[in-house]
């Protein structure tokens, strides 16, 4: 599983997901950055408060962001769908995803 670990002191987070979602929204962050450098949002889970309970985090070019994947083989970036992503996040609500394949939130860092 990746991490996408989001801020910075004690407003850092660490949030969980597998390594294609992780590589599809940082696919995306690059697409929406470059495109206008606008911010969005992204819809993360809560895992110890059940699969309700959501945090949407601010992702912004001035905002520290580290993607940390768990593994050394190369990762096949499906661009389509990195576009989707980045679509998604053009809109309204940000990019949130559906509750299958949601990225969870498990540790808030200290």
């Amino acid at each position: 599983m990746g991490q996408l670990v989001y801020g910075v002191g004690d407003s850092r987070q660490t949030f969980v997901m597998d390594n294609e979602t992780l590589l599809h929204i940082q696919a995306a962050m690059q697409l929406r950055f470059r495109k206008d450098g606008k911010g969005f949002s992204v819809g993360i889970a809560h895992e110890e408060a059940g699969p309700t309970a959501w945090t949407f985090v601010w992702l912004h070019p001035s905002i520290p962001v580290v993607f940390k994947y768990d593994n050394t083989e190369p990762l096949e970036l499906d661009f389509e769908k990195a576009k989707e992503f980045a679509e998604q996040a053009a809109q309204p609500f940000g990019l949130a995803f559906p509750a299958e394949n949601r990225p969870r939130l498990v540790k808030w860092e200290e």
